[in-house]
């Protein structure tokens, strides 16, 4: 509850200033959106040691997540433009955020400069210890095993404009670092007819990777009312990436006496994550 305050309050002290500055200028816009979004990785078998990229959840059905949003966009002047995206998923939870900043050299070229984060889930990662662990009970928890990391990265890339009478088109070539937030998990077993207990507590790291990340936007205005004019718009974005999890991995015998420690430096997946989203926008 505390984070999600954290986060809006933030949102708050960015968007704030954006308003004023861009209805001072009467350049500000803003959007509505729903989406969906498909996330696809190659798994790997596992070896000696666990691989947390193996149990990031890619869904059942035809798109893995839904998702709807809301989109501030200021002109600073002729040369810079400011965005801040929001989504939801099912949950209700600020949990996307975008922001970007665009220099434009020209009428049709810029360059783009950005910030993104977006969760990521993994579950049933205790089932590497259930189906690889003998003569020990794999994991004496019996809960479902979920967990929601985040995706952090930076881009930077080359931006195309068109603005044709009421179509508005926007292509972005991005290119970045990116890594997955760090988390803390435990694998607690119990010896098979025998007191003997054992403790496995994975530390990840951050774990660096370059991505490519086009995004494509096209807007039609359809209507005017008063001084605002209101459109269409579809969105695209596509985040290719190859990425790991390393971690530290601890195991303890009855007590935290001398345990072992190890370092692991996973392989590197292909991760791809694909958004499109259909809404409507107002600008005044």
């Amino acid at each position: 509850m505390n984070n999600t305050l954290s986060q809006i309050q933030i949102f708050l002290f960015i968007l704030f200033p954006a308003i004023i500055m861009a209805q001072e200028n009467e350049r500000f816009r803003t959007s509505f959106y729903f989406g969906v979004r498909e996330i696809a990785k190659d798994s790997m078998p596992d070896k000696n040691n666990i691989d947390f990229m193996n149990y990031i959840h890619t869904g059942s059905g035809s798109f893995d997540e839904q998702y709807a949003g809301i989109g501030m966009q200021f002109k600073l002047n002729r040369q810079w433009e400011f965005e801040v995206k929001v989504s939801v998923l099912s949950d209700l939870v600020p949990s996307h955020f975008d922001l970007n900043s665009t220099l434009l050299f020209s009428k049709y070229l810029g360059l783009n400069l950005g910030l993104f984060t977006y969760p990521v889930y993994i579950e049933n990662y205790n089932f590497y210890h259930i189906n690889n662990t003998t003569g020990y009970i794999g994991d004496i928890n019996s809960n479902f095993r979920q967990r929601i990391i985040h995706e952090w990265g930076i881009k930077s890339g080359a931006s195309f404009k068109l603005d044709q009478k009421r179509f508005h088109g926007l292509l972005n070539a991005n290119v970045g670092m990116t890594s997955f937030s760090r988390f803390n998990e435990s694998i607690a077993q119990k010896k098979n007819n025998a007191n003997l207990r054992r403790e496995f507590r994975y530390a990840t790291h951050f774990s660096r990777a370059l991505f490519f990340n086009p995004e494509i936007e096209a807007g039609f205005d359809c209507f005017k009312l008063g001084n605002a004019m209101f459109g269409a718009q579809f969105k695209a974005n596509l985040f290719f990436t190859r990425q790991a999890i390393d971690y530290t991995r601890t195991v303890y015998y009855w007590t935290e006496e001398m345990p072992e420690k190890q370092r692991i430096k996973s392989p590197e997946h292909s991760f791809l994550k694909y958004d499109a989203d259909l809404g409507f926008y107002c600008r005044f």
